[in-house]
């Protein structure tokens, strides 16, 4: 849990367009098309917010079929959880 991984973290949720896509992608993976079609944003401007939120480990892709599907990475969210616990255990 480096300092970095967790800045990259905070960028990537900085946007409130990249975290509106996190809250879609919490029932389960969603294709690129489908993610996109939720945004009245081009596609490459969701590209490219599915591209900081991957770098930075807060989703994952996998290729299927011709199609990208993306999943949260509830595992590395845990890390931005366990930062945000440690203030609020100090309130």
């Amino acid at each position: 849990m480096g300092n970095g991984s967790l800045d990259k973290k905070f960028k990537a949720l900085s946007s409130q367009n990249r975290r509106k896509i996190i809250l879609y992608l919490r029932d389960g993976g969603k294709c690129a098309g489908d993610i996109a079609n939720q945004f009245p944003v081009s596609a490459p401007s969701i590209s490219y917010h599915l591209s900081v939120l991957e770098k930075s480990q807060l989703i994952s892709s996998v290729h299927l079929e011709g199609f990208i599907y993306y999943y949260l990475n509830f595992e590395e969210m845990e890390e931005v959880i366990q930062w945000l616990n440690k203030i609020l255990s100090k309130a």
